[in-house]
């Protein structure tokens, strides 16, 4: 195997700044860790421009959801982002979404927090009810 100079130099400065753990290290072995880190570096300049195509084509949007949930596993607290803002200290939330085939369908969402002013602490929500869900006498 023949050792590169990048490696070389590594190992030259592992022994001058007298890196004890390291000193064990083979040229060799020096000359794998230099290869996984270039193959490393090569592999994160993909994903970075990976990321900035997402980023541009996601930012391209200037659509901002209304209703984003997030959920972890069946047994975590959701996440809900209303307008783009995270709604904390949810005391109730809940969303319904039928489509519509024969009948009407509609979406109903209602969020139940408290928000902190400043004299004390204010029961606030948000909600809405389209569709069948906005007909008289239809309950959730």
């Amino acid at each position: 195997m023949k050792i590169s100079d990048k490696a070389h130099f590594i190992r030259r400065r592992i022994v001058d700044r007298n890196i004890k753990d390291c000193k064990k290290i083979s040229p060799e072995q020096m000359e794998t860790i230099v290869q996984l880190s270039e193959e490393y570096e090569s592999l994160k300049v993909n994903q970075d421009q990976i990321d900035s195509l997402r980023y541009s084509f996601d930012s391209s949007s200037n659509r901002e959801n209304l209703l984003v949930i997030e959920l972890e596993d069946e047994t975590s607290t959701p996440k809900v982002f209303y307008k783009g803002e995270e709604v904390t200290m949810k005391t109730r939330f809940l969303f319904e979404w039928e489509t519509q085939t024969n009948e009407l369908g509609g979406t109903r969402y209602n969020i139940e927090h408290f928000e902190k002013v400043h004299n004390g602490i204010v029961r606030k929500g948000y909600g809405l009810a389209r569709g069948k869900y906005a007909l008289d006498g239809e309950d959730g």
